[in-house]
């Protein structure tokens, strides 16, 4: 039995201050005077949840343009860039899509294919030597990216520990050319999961004193305490004898306080009754000891279809396509949206757009694929 009550804590604890100095940059940003911001922490510490809250503190009229770097893309050129452009394209009309493009747009048909399919006039622009041709490239995305910033601009980029060398050159370049313009660039990646490029793009960033960091910490036990209870929705602090078997556990990290909090709920360990929740004895709770461990028994729940679904979509990638799910396991529309629409009330998956569904994190996807591995 798949439980519908959410278990994602719907509000920011403990990132006070870096919310305040993240308010700054954006402000600053919106004057006029680029900012950029790297978000760095180990996985599940909450670096996308707190670039979501600040998405959603920005000002009415700006645009928000997101890129996600994928690990089986990390050797694919621009890929955090074809993801964010993507994204553009997908939300925006035609007419919108070639005032962007303007003079530019014939540099870029044989990245995107698919502007020649409404943009009729666009046609590949001569072929040149490699180098030239990225020089050209970059020059095109600057100019993009500053057509987009007639307005306030925030622009995305999440897991740049998996992404490409060239897009972390192009960054580079950004990174000198925003200081005049409305757009707050931020990065979140994983310390721990850096690359040679990556860590020269980050010591460049900082000799220059071009970017803010803001490396997350875990959270504190009160900090826990306060995200339990605000989950839960109770006023009362969390028992000790729950709290001291939750924490050393978790270590204060938000994702996986919330997945064994998922999985004790699914497994009935925790039950909600009468308007209020309730606990097995210490003792009886079956408390998942790894993230994996917590999201497999959730799957657990699933019919063997949806399950099929599930572990088919988590090879395809992290965000995964309708139309191609639905191909490959030879189902109706009918039918795939009823599982996703499980997987969804699981809180596996999120829905992105009509077509496209995501992974909630990354270290979900991993779980699953590792059945399959």
């Amino acid at each position: 039995m798949i439980f519908n009550k959410s278990v994602v804590c719907p509000v920011l604890i403990g990132r006070e201050n870096d919310l305040q100095r993240l308010d700054r940059l954006m402000s600053q940003s919106q004057e006029g005077s680029g900012q950029i911001a790297l978000i760095s922490g180990e996985a599940g510490i909450g670096k996308s949840r707190l670039v979501r809250e600040v998405k959603g503190r920005a000002s009415e009229g700006t645009l928000i343009l997101e890129g996600q770097c994928f690990q089986t893309d990390s050797a694919l050129p621009y890929s955090p860039l074809l993801d964010l452009f993507r994204n553009y394209f997908a939300t925006h009309g035609e007419e919108e899509i070639v005032q962007v493009l303007a003079a530019s747009g014939s540099q870029l048909v044989h990245l995107f294919p698919e502007l020649t399919t409404y943009v009729t006039y666009l046609t590949p622009s001569a072929e040149l030597d490699a180098k030239q041709e990225k020089r050209r490239l970059f020059q095109t995305f600057v100019q993009m990216i500053t057509r987009l910033a007639q307005q306030p601009l925030i622009l995305v980029i999440e897991d740049l520990h998996w992404s490409d060398s060239t897009s972390l050159e192009f960054l580079l370049l950004l990174a000198r050319r925003i200081s005049s313009q409305p757009i707050l660039l931020l990065i979140t990646y994983r310390p721990d999961e850096t690359t040679p490029e990556l860590t020269h793009f980050l010591a460049e960033l900082d000799r220059e004193r071009l970017g803010t960091e803001f490396a997350l910490q875990h959270m504190s036990p009160l900090e826990v305490d306060a995200m339990l209870r605000t989950i839960l929705n109770v006023d009362s602090p969390i028992s000790t004898e729950f709290l001291d078997t939750i924490f050393p556990l978790t270590e204060g990290n938000p994702f996986f306080i919330e997945e064994i909090l998922k999985a004790l709920i699914t497994g009935g360990d925790i039950f909600y009754v009468d308007g209020t929740w309730d606990r097995k004895e210490i003792d009886q709770l079956r408390i998942p000891r790894t993230i994996q461990d917590a999201v497999q028994r959730r799957t657990r729940q699933l019919d063997e279809r949806t399950l099929q679904a599930l572990t088919l979509a988590s090879v395809m990638g992290r965000r995964f396509d309708f139309r191609l799910l639905q191909e490959l396991l030879e189902v109706n529309e009918t039918d795939l949206m009823a599982m996703l629409k499980q997987l969804i009330a699981a809180q596996l998956v999120v829905e992105e757009s009509a077509d496209h569904f995501v992974f909630r994190h990354a270290h979900t996807r991993e779980a699953i694929c590792v059945r399959v591995l």
